[in-house]
């Protein structure tokens, strides 16, 4: 005798279709309701696989034009350029732990940069800017499109809004972290709908995805807010599902980010309070005034009323985004019959764009998807009611020949071949031809800097020099820089007096003038440079920090403790990771006397990551003058680990011993 199958347990089991509840009403909401005058079988086939067919081409005619041409910016060239190929350096040399130390761009997880570098390795494509930021591109268009075919299969034209939505279609043509993201986004949403509130494979992958998009920009961590409630409403009767959700969620991201896999909580903390203070940086009002960005509540909406041209006005002369934009809203209840879940979509993403103080264009693209699939349904629904409205009193006429117009699927196939048409003109006509942004070769030098391949940046710095005025200055910048990390100090100075010659108030030149003659130890010399650099001048807090350190480590070096502790104050309220501004400070402080303070700075610059036989043997001595002997005893064994041959500090270690016991 078989067995009964066992019936599969659904979250609205006991929820019959006629509850007028809260609770029913909210359930029937949230199922999979697709187009209930769509074709099934093979004919329902066939029309989703022209959609995705025709959403798929349309992302490709707009975007590979645009990726041949357009200009590189220097947010491209950072994160992809220099970390995207210093990532694929490490997968050759099968160096997991250069991976996991990698910390440039902390900002961002490191899951995108890591998919440039496994194309840019799997290529070989490395060997100029140009064909590692090709690579990065095709990876980004790549994605472009997958997001597209899920967006058309949960509404065709939902699909082909996204196809041609122009600040789209600017972001996902070049090699931003935003293409890979918001794919992972749309595949979250896309398998949770489809898992119609049943644990099933679709809801694995909707976990998975989830994951993988909050490792690959921690902002997505909202969307993440935004599926717990229905996983709560589905699963109310069987938690473990929850759990288990969850659990595949947290774990796919834990493993797609390996720059927390040695410090989890500390490489977290330090990338969310990076964005904490970027938004009253001089840097992003720098950014706001030459892109023309609007801070308002409303900015980013304006934006999206408009298109691409207000942040490259050169780029785009029409567009079709304030059609989206309208169709986006005017959707909204067709979108709320459809799938409530869709709809709280659209409002997460809504209302990160009205609260989120930092306003950069492309945060846009988070919004974007959820726009499009409003439209889409708007048109789903309100086409059809168009055509009818058209063709009642035209079936009265004596026109025969006006009863051929199209219906509802040859009017959808015809939008659908001009939308086509209009992406080939966009992308043809409407991408002019790029320039290179010599500036974001930079980024591309710095990473060769940091792989050895010294001569080769050179030649690129030396290239981006080519462009006249600021780049000629930073050219030289550069140069110098390269020239004091390879401590030929001379060499660093004669392309410092060039900049300097050509901006003497250049507060980067009289900074790194100082930093050599701190290099030397001609400590009044680099007290003098630093000083004339006016910190107005720089524009990234971590050079303004990096600035007051020096100042605090040259008085230090003076035998001036006091006059060394406002600096070095400034330097950790702007960056209070910077390990060594906690350890002198801590010095400053043993100094004066304070040893609490010092204690409390030394362990900070500890944590921070200043290691060494000197910082264990200085917190050592200040928890011996606390009589704290046995911390200092703990200090001291580390310091002889960094230097087991240190006789002062061994002496040291076997009197705490002693007083210890």
């Amino acid at each position: 005798m078989s067995r009964p199958k066992k019936k599969s347990a659904t979250p609205a089991e006991g929820t019959s279709p006629s509850d007028n509840s809260l609770l029913g009403r909210l359930l029937r909401l949230s199922s999979d309701r697709p187009d209930s005058s769509a074709a099934s079988g093979a004919s329902g086939r066939a029309r989703k696989a022209a959609a995705v067919s025709l959403a798929v081409l349309c992302c490709l005619l707009a975007r590979l034009p645009a990726a041949r041409t357009l200009d590189v910016d220097n947010d491209e060239s950072t994160y992809t350029a220099g970390v995207g190929l210093q990532y694929a350096e490490y997968l050759r040399a099968g160096d997991l732990m250069g991976i996991l130390r990698c910390r440039e761009n902390y900002e961002h997880p490191p899951l995108v940069k890591l998919i440039y570098g496994v194309a840019i390795a799997a290529t070989g494509q490395d060997k100029t800017p140009e064909q590692v930021i090709g690579v990065c591109r095709a990876v980004a268009v790549l994605f472009a499109c997958l997001g597209a075919a899920l967006l058309a299969l949960l509404s065709p034209w939902a699909g082909l809004l996204f196809a041609v939505h122009s600040w789209q279609i600017y972001f996902s043509s070049k090699g931003w972290l935003d293409s890979v993201t918001v794919f992972f986004t749309i595949a979250a949403f896309y398998f949770f709908v489809r898992a119609n509130q049943k644990w099933n494979r679709a809801m694995v992958l909707s976990a998975l995805f989830l994951g993988a998009g909050v490792g690959s920009k921690y902002v997505n961590g909202l969307f993440a807010v935004t599926l717990f409630p229905f996983l709560v409403l589905f699963f109310r009767r069987q938690p473990r599902y929850v759990f288990a959700y969850v659990g595949l969620a947290v774990l796919a991201f834990f493993a797609l980010d390996p720059a927390l896999w040695l410090d989890p909580v500390g490489n977290l903390k330090q990338s969310l309070t990076f964005h904490q203070v970027q938004g009253g940086t001089a840097l992003y009002q720098r950014f706001l005034e030459r892109y023309g960005g609007d801070r308002s509540a409303i900015g980013q909406f304006v934006s999206l009323w408009g298109n691409v041209s207000s942040y490259q006005p050169e780029r785009l002369a029409f567009g079709l985004d304030r059609v989206v934009f309208v169709l986006g809203f005017l959707g909204l209840p067709f979108l709320f019959r459809r799938n409530v879940i869709l709809v709280a979509w659209f409002a997460a993403a809504a209302l990160f764009l009205l609260l989120y103080p930092i306003k950069y264009p492309h945060y846009s693209m988070i919004f974007i998807p959820a726009l499009a699939l409003s439209g889409g349904e708007a048109l789903r629904s309100g086409v059809p009611w168009a055509l009818r409205r058209v063709r009642a009193p035209i079936d009265q006429t004596r026109h025969p020949w006006l009863k051929r117009l199209p219906g509802e699927a040859g009017t959808a196939a015809l939008a659908g071949a001009a939308l086509a048409i209009w992406a080939a003109v966009f992308g043809a006509r409407h991408w002019r031809d790029g320039r290179d942004d010599l500036r974001a070769y930079n980024s591309f030098a710095y990473t060769l800097t940091r792989l050895g391949r010294i001569d080769e940046a050179r030649a690129i710095f030396a290239k981006s020099g080519q462009g006249g005025g600021e780049l000629t200055v930073a050219s030289h910048l550069n140069v110098a820089d390269l020239f004091i990390k390879e401590k030929k100090y001379a060499e660093a100075r004669v392309e410092l007096a060039e900049v300097l010659r050509l901006d003497p108030e250049s507060a980067e030149g009289h900074a790194l003038l100082g930093n050599t003659y701190l290099e030397e130890n001609r400590l009044d010399e680099a007290l003098s440079e630093y000083q004339k650099a006016n910190v107005q001048r720089l524009t990234d807090p971590s050079s303004v920090a990096m600035l007051w350190l020096n100042i605090g480590s040259v008085q230090m070096k003076r035998n001036q403790a006091n006059d060394a502790v406002e600096p070095l104050e400034k330097a950790i309220r702007l960056k209070p990771t910077m390990g060594d501004a906690h350890y002198l400070l801590g010095l400053a402080r043993a100094v004066q006397g304070d040893l609490g303070a010092a204690e409390r700075e030394m362990v900070l610059g500890v944590e921070n990551g200043v290691g060494g036989w000197k910082i264990h043997h200085d917190l050592g001595v200040v928890y011996a003058r606390q009589k704290k002997y046995a911390e200092a005893v703990a200090s001291w064994e580390k310091a002889l680990r960094a230097d087991p041959q240190n006789a002062e500090t061994r002496q040291y270690l076997e009197s705490a011993r002693r007083l210890a016991r």
